[in-house]
Parts: structure tokens; sequence; C-alpha cells
């Protein structure tokens, strides 16, 4: 008899920190529908994959699901996959992260579904051949990988059915490669066309098994799915079509296909993500020209042949592109160095903070969301904070380190105590780059610089409206305490859209770390740089030196300036430090910025003409910070706004909020001005912190 095997996989993903109404908006819409229709077609076989967080939620929020997956994985009639628990990218941690992450699962899954899964879920699709080896130590048979890969290995396209193997040092894994043919029909094409498709396959008489695998939230989750796959009963139709069809399509699960096949063949899968993943991992201009040069190449009659081998990019790419996501990521390797120093109570919590923290979705971005979403920032930061907090639970005075902390071939400066922690760059403009308020787990440097983000699929044969928040563009990484130049009678509104003439080139340039110390209790780094000040058409010589000091009370710090003109023309202009803050903003009124005598809500922009201090109030996270000049300051504020969607017509998420302080500057030849700002943390109100598999409370 003529018959095809059908395997169908369903990944179910959540990221660590995403809110509860959220998960709940998921499992309305899609988790639990889907599960629903699989118990009314008993005919029908599933495998099913989950991330960790959302196991969690389902455990504390709807253990009747979980009660329901034990019973169908009872009658067979589903497979569940393992999965690194908090869903890292397997190819981009270490052996012994990996083999957690897993042995996370899989104890999970023991004890609440009595299962041991023999199969894996490879995290957006990155395969590096040494998993090979590490998921058959974890004692799993097989995995899931695009079909594109296996081209990419030569294998031809006629095969790209039943299974391979692959194998590291001789331990062997089975590989499932994807059908592109049912990616396109399965869940949004007609039935009709499916169906004939499968049939045409069973008719070749050889018993093929096809393997469809996709992430449950395109079935309605994902922007227009819930209309289209639910509410339509386009997936009740599907799964009746499918089993009402005769013998000659059976449905399986993966070990079921490996018990009664012979593998295809060996071999040998390049390393690196699949080939969209891999297009958004490159900057902007050049993966508009990867996407220009592929749709050029997709006109040719024969551009199957070469299409598969067509491909850019790594996961590694979005470090190089979003310097954020290659800080948190440095973050949890600094901290994970320095775990033996945490008391031998809280090694393992700290450990589990690490490994929530290697969630892979806030570190990249591809058609929405991820990195561009603040909360799931947040989420990782204040895990890295916890486990900061718990490493040097016993901290009394100042650690001070100097080390290339972000793996950028330069050397960084990091303070920190029992209050705060903060990263300095010399070379990066003198900036902070990590400002992190500990008693809240709060990172306020936590700000994302505005990148472009071209929607690919509109072209760009409209010129774009510059005066769009969503086309304004940072040329330099939002930092904090950035030392700009410029004329003295810029706006807030130049300023916010990058009009403004930069006369400086201190912002981005590399500052000479002159020492770095324990002084008085406290800490002291100073800086200076020799640097160039444009006007009338000529560069002359400006030297700035700037010197935080850190007191010993571990709660206020203090950045002084000493400005000189080493020219031979008169310097005149607005020297300003930028302070790129992020502030929570919540419906309470008490996230906001307060003047004598004003108050500025974060979403707001404006200027204030005279001031010397202001206080950065997180009443919804619990902390204050004011800010004290030695003498009047010009005051300007905006909130960044970046978007969360790769669609330019998509609303736009305040990342931030840019704070600049300035002072009028006149200097004659020889001549030098110095200016001082102090800062002062106070915790508004005690919270409790507790390292729960989930969110903290």
């Amino acid at each position: 008899m003529k018959y095809v095997n059908l395997q169908i996989a369903l990944h179910h993903h959540q990221p660590v920190g995403n809110p509860p109404g959220v998960l709940e908006d998921c499992f309305r819409k899609c988790y639990g529908p889907i599960l629903d229709a699989i118990e009314r077609h008993p005919r029908l076989k599933f495998n099913l994959s989950y991330s960790g967080p959302l196991l969690l939620f389902f455990e504390k929020n709807h253990p009747e699901y979980l009660e329901k997956l034990k019973w169908l994985i009872a009658a067979r009639q589903v497979e569940v996959l393992s999965d690194g628990f908090y869903e890292p990218i397997f190819a981009e941690i270490g052996e012994d992260d990996r083999r957690d992450q897993i042995r996370l699962m899989h104890e999970w899954m023991d004890s609440r579904l009595g299962i041991t899964p023999k199969g894996i879920w490879l995290a957006e699709g990155v395969w590096e051949n040494s998993l090979a080896a590490t998921f058959h130590r974890a004692g799993l048979d097989y995995t899931l990988i695009g079909g594109e890969h296996f081209i990419q290995a030569g294998v031809p396209e006629a095969d790209l059915h039943g299974y391979h193997v692959t194998e590291h040092f001789g331990r062997v894994l089975r590989l499932f490669p994807r059908d592109s043919n049912l990616h396109r029909l399965i869940p949004y094409g007609a039935v009709e066309e499916l169906i004939a498709y499968l049939r045409r396959m069973a008719n070749r008489g050889l018993g093929l098994s096809l393997t469809f695998y996709d992430h449950a939230e395109r079935w309605g989750v994902w922007p227009g799915s819930h209309e289209k796959v639910q509410q339509s009963g386009c997936m009740d139709r599907l799964f009746a079509v499918l089993s009402e069809a005769g013998d000659w399509l059976r449905l399986k699960t993966f070990t079921e296909v490996l018990a009664g096949e012979p593998p295809r063949g060996r071999c040998y899968i390049p390393a690196g993500p699949g080939t969209e993943l891999g297009m958004w991992s490159l900057p902007d201009e050049s993966r508009k020209q990867f996407v220009s040069a592929r749709q050029n190449l997709e006109q040719r009659h024969d551009a199957g042949r070469f299409l598969p081998f067509f491909r850019a990019g790594s996961w590694g790419g979005f470090r190089g592109r979003y310097f954020e996501s290659n800080l948190m990521e440095k973050k949890g390797l600094w901290l994970k160095s320095h775990l033996d120093e945490a008391p031998a109570a809280d090694r393992e919590a700290v450990r589990d903070l690490l490994w929530q923290c290697q969630c892979n979705t806030a570190y990249w971005h591809g058609t929405s969301g991820g990195i561009y979403l603040p909360g799931l920032r947040q989420a990782i930061w204040r895990r890295l904070l916890e486990a900061q907090t718990r490493i040097w639970r016993n901290l009394t005075d100042f650690l001070l380190e100097i080390t290339d902390f972000d793996a950028d071939g330069r050397e960084e400066v990091q303070v920190s105590n029992s209050r705060i922690s903060m990263g300095l760059a010399p070379e990066r403009g003198g900036s902070v780059f990590e400002f992190s308020l500990l008693p809240p787990r709060h990172n306020l440097a936590n700000t994302l610089t505005r990148r472009p983000e071209s929607d690919l699929n509109k072209g760009d044969s409209a010129r774009p409206d510059v005066s769009d928040p969503a086309h304004f563009f940072d040329t330099v990484e939002r930092r904090c305490f950035l030392d700009r130049f410029f004329n003295r009678h810029t706006t807030t509104e130049e300023l916010n859209q990058g009009r403004f003439r930069e006369l400086g080139d201190f912002a981005n340039g590399s500052y000479r770390l002159v020492r770095a110390e324990k002084a008085g209790g406290g800490v002291e780094v100073e800086l200076e740089r020799l640097g160039g000040f444009f006007q009338s058409g000529a560069r002359q010589a400006l030297r700035v030196g700037k010197t935080y000091r850190w007191e010993a009370d571990g709660s206020s710090f203090s950045l002084r300036y000493k400005i000189r003109n080493e020219g031979q023309l008169r310097v005149e202009s607005c020297f300003s430090t930028e302070m790129n803050f992020f502030v929570p903003l919540n419906d309470t009124g008490l996230d906001r910025v307060v003047l004598p005598g004003k108050i500025h809500l974060l979403d707001e922009s404006w200027y204030e003409g005279q001031s010397q201090t202001l206080e950065i109030q997180g009443g919804s996270s619990g902390f204050a910070l004011s800010v004290r000049a030695d003498q009047p300051v010009v005051l300007w504020s905006y909130p960044v706004l970046g978007k969360s969607e790769a669609d330019m017509g998509s609303p736009l998420v305040r990342q931030g909020n840019a704070w600049l302080c300035g002072w009028q500057l006149d200097l004659k030849p020889e001549e030098e001005a110095s200016y001082e700002l102090k800062f002062e943390l106070t915790q508004l109100a005690e919270k409790k912190f507790e390292n729960i598999r989930g969110e903290f409370s």
C-alpha cells in the first residue's frame, strides 16, 4: 500500500520576563486551543516542545493543561521534546551550561510529566557540530533542522525526508529535515493543496516520512494569526481533514519513525543559523544589500539550485550589531567567573539566575520584539544584578577591576559595592556603559541605541519623513556621561533628531586612563583626552579631564570636569554631559523628573534654562537619583523612542530617556574651566527579591 508518514512538531515558547498577563493571553488565544484540538482528534499524533518559563506558568496558573498533556502522553498521542530549560542558544554557551540547561528540563519533565524525552528542540535553529556530542551525552537521540541546512551539507533535495545521522567524536545524533513545502502550506495554506501534496508524496510508493515543525505562536499569537488560524476555524478544519484521511496518511511521533526506519545517510551540517535569522544579524545596510541580491537571484529560472547556498550572518552578529546584547552576555560571563566568591549556600541560586539570563529572546531582533522590548532587557538585568548581590552578599568595600569586560580588545573599569555597579569605557568617550542600582536590581544605563531597522518588504522608493521619530537614528551608542560640544542655542528637538552640529570629537573619542584607585574609603577613576574642537573650518586642541569619584558611603558619587583650551582661538560653545537613563514608567505617576517647582513626566520633551538640581524618581521601581551641579546648568531632556517591529508603521516604544546637563563655555587660549555634578541614590522602598524560576516578586 502506498502511504506517507507525517511528523508534526510544535514548539511553545515564552521568554524569561514576559508578564503573566501576556502569557495568559497567549494561553487563551493559542496554547489552550491547540491542545484541546489535539484531544478532539485522537487519530492524530503530535510532537510538542516547551520553554521552561512557559511550563512554570502552566504549573502555577493552568495545572489542568499539564494534566491533559500527561493524559495525551500516556495515550501515545503526544511525544514531548526536550529543550534547554531557559531556552539558550546551545551553540553559544559552554558545555557545562548546555548540560545543566538540559538537566533542568529533564528533571522537571520527570517529576511533573513522568517522562524522559528522547529528542530536543534546537532554539532558533542555530546549529554547531559539537551539539551532536552534547545531546548524545544527555541521552537524546534526535533534533530537528531546516532542510536548507542539509542542502548546504551536500544532501540532495530528493533525500530531504526520513532522518539522517551526524556525529561528533563518534557520538551519533539523528537529524530530521523540515519539509519546506509543508512549512509553506501549514497552517495558512489551502487544506486541499496540502492534501494534494501529501498524496503526490504517498504515490511515490516509498513510504516517505516528512517532517513539519513550527512555532506554536504562529498558530494564534503572532499578529493576525489568531484570526487566520483559530477564529476562522482553519486549525480545526486542518486537523479534521488529516484525521479523516485514509491509511495512506499516517501521523507519527519521531521515536516511532526512528524505530521503524533506517537513516537516509550521514551528513555534517554547516554551523550557524538559518538564512532568515542570519540575515537579521547583519547591519541594516548590509542586510538590505543581501536581500536585494537574494531577490535578484530569485528571478532566475534555476534559482532553486543556488538559493540554499546564499546565506550570511551569524548568531554572534547580534552581539556585534547590538552592544546592549553583548553587554548582557558579558555581564553574565563576568559573574560566572566570580561564582566561587559566592557563599556556598548561594551558589546554586546564582547558577540558576545566570541560566535564566541565557534565555535568547532579549538578545536579538528580527521582525518584532526581542531586544527592543525594554521589559525583557530589564528582566535579564534584574537577574544579573540579583546574582551579583548574592555573590558579594558580605561585601563591605569597593571592588575595582580593570579588564576587557566586553571583549572588544579594549580595557574597561568595573567599580561596584553593595549599592551600585558601574562599568566605564575609557576608549568609548570615557562613558559609563552600566549604571546599576543594586537594591532595586535596576540598570539605569539600559537605554537602547536607535538604529535603522528597514522594513525589507516595502522597498526604499519613498523618501523617509525626517520629522518622524521612527527615522531618528543615533551616531553614537547611548551610554551615560557622553561629552558633547554644540552651539549654544541648540534645541531639544535638534538634539532628539540628531540635527545639531557636534563641535568636538569627545563623545566617542578615546580617553586615556590616568589612574583608577581606591582613595579615602572610596574609588577614583581619572580620564583625560586631548581632542579637537571645530569652529570656523579649523580644528584646535582642547583637553578634557573627567574624574569619577565614588564616596565611601556607597550610594553617592561625583563627576568632575576640567576643560582647557590648548588652541590658538577662543572656544565658544555649550559643553554638556549626556546621560541616557532607563526608568520604567507605569500609571502610578511615581516615575518622573522633579525640578524646583516643576515636574516632568518621562514621555515629555523639555528644556530648562537655569537649574542646579533635579531628581529622577523611579517610584514604581523603588529608587530616586538626585543630581546637583556646582553651578547653574542648562537642561534638555527627551524620551528615546525605538520601534519593536521591523515595520516602520508599528508603534514606537520608549527605550529610555536622554538628559543633558550643559554649561556655557567661553575659553580664551590657555584658559580652563571646571564643573562638577554630584549624584546620590536613595532607596524609596524596600523590595523583596526572591530567586524563583520565573519572575521576582
